[in-house]
């Protein structure tokens, strides 16, 4: 029997991984913000829950794509929601690991998988159904995200129990924070130096020339990037919560500080 897929959460990434779903599994789905959700369903097909409980409730498996893991916690641990024995929730929002692990234990209690897939790649990738997935989770349950993920991935990677997907998200996203700031650093500094910056292309090798002519810093790419999940902000989340866990990290809110305020 066909796996039943809910999908909740229909923000600049949800939505267009979650067509694919659509696509493939005929998915539910709900939204908090409802008049989004009924126009996905116009457009797609798909059906919409009257709420994140009733979703639960008629689905085998349900992805998750929020703005952070407590948004997810709350969903999952809500009162009304009926999780049941062998259901099993993929989590594909860019959360923090110590979360995500506690949700996986909150379920496990109650016979649910859990499996943190945090996506790369951007609105450009999940539309064109070519993210790469990073899989925290038991080794049965990744096996059985696997059909679901690939709906709209062009690469997954199983890296390990639950919240190692998290993790290696949000270092990903601080060495390429850190990556963006130092290319406008050094390009800053070339033309101080009175360098035409077209000597660089002629020049540049390696990871520097990587970053700055790659498709990370390409006009499009930048500017959906920043626009719909400001690195600063991003960074920001990430730096406290390594903080809260190693007071070593500290020095790095002097990088924060030098990032652009969200527009």
């Amino acid at each position: 029997m066909a796996e039943r897929v809910g999908f909740i959460g229909l923000g600049a990434i949800g939505r267009p991984m979650a067509k694919h779903v659509v696509a493939r599994f005929g998915a539910t789905v709900w939204n908090r913000t409802a008049e989004r959700a009924q126009r996905f369903a116009a457009e797609t097909g798909a059906t919409v829950a009257a709420s994140a409980a009733a979703l639960v409730g008629q689905s085998d498996v349900v992805i998750t794509c929020l703005p952070t893991s407590r948004d997810v916690a709350a969903v999952v641990r809500d009162a009304g929601v009926p999780w049941r024995t062998g259901q099993l929730l993929i989590d594909a929002t860019s959360g923090d690991p110590a979360t995500s692990r506690e949700i996986a234990a909150w379920l496990g209690q109650r016979g649910v998988s859990f499996v943190d897939a945090p996506v790369s790649g951007g609105t450009s990738g999940a539309a064109a159904g070519k993210l790469t997935v990073m899989l925290g989770g038991e080794a049965a349950a990744v096996a059985r995200a696997h059909p679901v993920v690939e709906t709209f991935a062009a690469k997954i990677v199983h890296v390990g129990g639950a919240g190692t997907g998290d993790a290696l998200k949000a270092i990903n996203n601080a060495l390429l924070a850190v990556s963006i700031q130092a290319a406008g650093e050094g390009l800053a500094a070339l033309v101080k130096l009175t360098a035409p910056l077209g000597n660089f292309d002629r020049v540049s090798v390696g990871f520097p020339g990587v970053v700055v002519h790659g498709e990370t810093l390409s006009a499009p790419n930048l500017h959906e990037g920043w626009r719909h999940f400001p690195l600063a902000k991003e960074l920001q989340k990430r730096v406290g919560e390594a903080e809260e866990r190693l007071q070593h990290l500290a020095p790095s809110e002097g990088v924060m500080r030098r990032l652009p305020p969200k527009a």
